[in-house]
């Protein structure tokens, strides 16, 4: 009666409509896509390939950068770290994706945004009609993230070692770009782990 619940019924406002029909609500993304992208037989291959780049790392531990030089480029200096950040920013709105499909996936809104954590600017994701879905749905949903990072730090492993056992040769650039990359996908990984904040892990 004080307006305070909508009837089931009722239209949706505008506003609200348009907060989860924009385009950072991947509109164009169909339900059934999204489910064949977090399917088990998809999540298997993920984390095969996930499990691939594991295998590399611990057979040749000399492949990880060095925290200490990863990002002191030889050559090109400025050139490679911006590209460095932009990739990383990229990587980052992948991961957001990431959790709006899983979120589409089981048939509930999502949207990304920009918002912060204590004092650190973050992209994150509004999944708050996941509480909704099935204990899978959820775990797949806020994992998910997570799984598409490993696949970068895995990427990155793979064409390392094929560099480094001649099974095909790298531009230099990027070559480095891969190391600065590996080391800084790490690095955003870890943060996920900080339990004081509200991350996905």
């Amino acid at each position: 009666a004080e307006g305070k619940v909508a009837n089931e019924l009722d239209e949706v406002a505008p506003s609200q409509a348009h907060h989860h029909r924009g385009w950072f609500g991947l509109p164009w993304l169909s339900q059934k896509v999204a489910q064949r992208l977090v399917s088990g037989p998809a999540l298997t291959a993920y984390l095969a390939f996930i499990a691939l780049g594991i295998a590399l790392i611990i057979d040749d531990p000399g492949l990880f950068p060095s925290p200490a030089n990863a990002l002191l480029f030889p050559i090109h200096f400025t050139i490679l770290l911006w590209t460095t950040i932009l990739l990383n920013l990229i990587g980052v709105f992948l991961h957001e994706v990431a959790h709006v499909v899983a979120a589409r996936a089981a048939g509930m809104p999502a949207r990304m945004l920009v918002g912060n954590q204590l004092y650190v600017v973050v992209a994150q994701t509004d999944m708050t009609g996941m509480w909704l879905a099935t204990k899978r749905q959820r775990l797949v949903a806020y994992t998910i993230g997570l799984v598409v990072d490993a696949l970068h730090v895995a990427l990155f492993i793979v064409l390392l070692w094929g560099h480094k056992h001649s099974l095909w040769t790298l531009p230099q650039v990027v070559y480095l770009l891969s190391g600065a990359l590996l080391l800084t996908t790490v690095i955003r990984i870890s943060w996920q782990f900080y339990f004081f904040l509200r991350t996905d892990g």
